[in-house]
């Protein structure tokens, strides 16, 4: 299992941004924290299969935040990107 933190943050329309540092092009839009939590795993997941379709590795988790998001589909057995 892999697991990615998010920050979610305000946005100037009144919903939240759910970015994964980690992963800056990677983002989850919601009405309110359990909206984009409910969207998250399927968005990192989706994020996760493309970078390994691309034959790109996976970028190796590292920042810490208070919103943590896991995958069980991607392990530590999927190559890093360097």
């Amino acid at each position: 299992m892999l697991t990615y933190f998010m920050k979610i943050v305000p946005h100037y329309s009144g919903m939240l941004v759910g970015r994964f540092p980690d992963l800056p092009d990677v983002s989850v839009v919601g009405r309110d924290h359990a909206d984009i939590m409910a969207r998250a795993l399927i968005v990192l997941e989706e994020a996760l299969a493309g970078l390994v379709a691309d034959g790109r590795g996976l970028p190796r988790p590292t920042w810490r935040g208070a919103l943590a998001v896991t995958t069980a589909l991607f392990h530590r057995r999927h190559a890093f990107a360097r």
